[in-house]
């Protein structure tokens, strides 16, 4: 008789488009299996998952809260209520950043993930942000066709962001692609 404990299941969340979202059980990676499709309204354009919650930025239907305490029968638990183009998400400490495509960089608190609280608002006008990158106290917004600014966020905590220097020219923007990444100073070649 073998006494070890199982191992723990394995998911996957994944966007179905305007369609909502399937879990799916990727214990036996050779043959996933799907659990459960939700319907979900909006574009689903970025998921984060952390414990036993999904986020989903949902394009213009805001950011959905998907408890997945038990994977096959998840449960959206919150809609985000402000008017927004969710497109990137990130986490940072227990705030969770929002790339607003309506000009904005928005942040919510997670203490309590089943209500979140808006806690940062950052009007980045005609930026149009589809991508983000947090180091520490910065925040690294890309935005569609103009480039990349960089915020300062102490704390993430409630105080107002600064820019941190002018934004970089829109031969950097990214365009169309919606994701990026950073590297610390230390981890990138020089000269």
């Amino acid at each position: 008789m073998n006494s070890q404990p199982a191992p723990p299941l394995r998911i996957a969340v994944v966007g179905t488009g305007g369609s909502g979202l399937a879990v799916v059980d990727v214990q036996n990676p050779s043959k996933p299996t799907l659990l459960r499709t939700i319907p979900a309204p909006g574009w689903m354009r970025d998921i984060l998952l952390d414990g036993a919650y999904a986020y989903v930025a949902a394009d213009g239907a805001g950011v959905h809260v998907f408890s997945l305490a038990d994977p096959a029968n998840p449960v959206r638990v919150h809609t985000t209520s402000e008017n927004m183009a969710a497109w990137e998400l990130r986490k940072s400490g227990h705030v969770l950043l929002v790339a607003d495509y309506q000009d904005r960089l928005l942040g919510f608190d997670l203490q309590d993930p089943v209500h979140p609280e808006l806690v940062v608002s950052k009007a980045l006008p005609g930026w149009q942000p589809t991508a983000l990158d947090v180091r520490g106290d910065y925040v690294l917004v890309a935005g569609r066709f103009r480039g990349l600014v960089v915020l300062q966020l102490p704390g993430l905590a409630p105080a107002p962001p600064s820019i941190i220097g002018p934004p970089l020219p829109k031969s950097v923007s990214p365009g169309d692609v919606a994701r990026f990444e950073t590297k610390a100073a230390g981890n990138l070649p020089l000269g």
